[in-house]
């Protein structure tokens, strides 16, 4: 291979990058090469190697060289987005926080209320247990005494009793699936946004 065929084999692998940076690279090789002389060419060829790796290695070294530039463009750019994002945040300020305060406030009116709708089904179900358990001595009063009542008492008693219990268990239950729900429902929302 001659000096010739080298460097057209060299500037065809470099033809990607910007003219000037190419020819720069191109005349480093010249001048590698003049400074060798014509006698030395086939051992100048032998040391640099193949010239598509030359290439390679020559658009490394510029991927590295612009790696460690600053860009003083895109710092500017990065400030100047920076003052709009204030900016729009102190415009949207006035509508913002109203909302956000909205939100915070529903959000604590939800954990209310399913904390009330807890309290109430616990509240009626330990009523329905006592009431059942009042009604279940009385039922026992009046059994020897009468017969027919005492039993209907003492139905009534464990029926007011399984209720109660009932709602017990569903106070706890619906409690559990509500907190969840709202968890869930609240996650979609926060999350909402992240997804695109």
């Amino acid at each position: 291979m001659s000096r010739n065929e080298y460097m057209k084999e060299l500037e065809l692998a470099l033809r990607r990058l910007p003219k000037a940076e190419r020819e720069e690279a191109l005349s480093y090789y010249n001048e590698y090469f003049d400074d060798a002389g014509p006698e030395r060419e086939v051992e100048v060829i032998e040391e640099l190697g193949d010239a598509k790796e030359s290439a390679a290695q020559i658009v490394k070294e510029l991927a590295l060289k612009r790696l460690e530039e600053p860009k003083p463009e895109r710092a500017a750019r990065k400030g100047l987005s920076t003052l709009w994002i204030v900016l729009l945040a102190l415009c949207a300020a006035p509508i913002g926080l109203p909302l956000l305060l909205l939100v915070v406030v529903f959000g604590l009116a939800m954990v209310l209320m399913v904390f009330s709708i807890f309290v109430a089904l616990f509240l009626s179900g330990v009523v329905f247990v006592a009431v059942g358990i009042v009604s279940i001595v009385a039922g026992f009063y009046f059994l020897p005494s009468q017969l027919a009542s005492g039993i209907f008492i003492l139905g009534t008693a464990l029926g007011e009793s399984g209720v109660g219990l009932l709602l017990i268990c569903a106070g706890c239950a619906s409690c559990k699936y509500i907190y969840q729900g709202m968890a869930g429902f609240t996650k979609r929302l926060l999350t909402r946004g992240d997804k695109k």
